[in-house]
């Protein structure tokens, strides 16, 4: 019998970086790492619904480190930062 398990990733290893945020053009670009190691970039656009997301997949297991709920994660944050104008979050902030 298979059980398909999540691979297990201490919480601190996981981190969101935001290096490009475009409140004019309501567009976010966040970089997901795992162990300082990239896991998968996603870029939101707010304006037109939609988000791209690539995964580093030479590096992890595809799909076992729960992509849904970061990408949902990285959805609401890119809400938060353009509904509220944070100006410079991508430059000054790291999760």
């Amino acid at each position: 019998m298979l059980e398909n398990k999540k691979q297990e990733v201490p919480q601190e290893k996981i981190a969101y970086h935001y290096p490009l945020v475009d409140i004019e053009k309501k567009q976010v670009k966040c970089v997901v790492t795992i162990a300082d190691r990239l896991y998968l970039s996603a870029s939101v656009d707010l304006s037109n619904g939609m988000i791209h997301v690539e995964k580093n997949l030479q590096d992890f297991e595809a799909d076992n480190l729960g992509d849904h709920q970061m990408i949902e994660e990285i959805k609401m944050m890119a809400e938060f930062i353009i509904l509220n104008q944070v100006e410079g979050y991508g430059n000054s902030l790291l999760n």
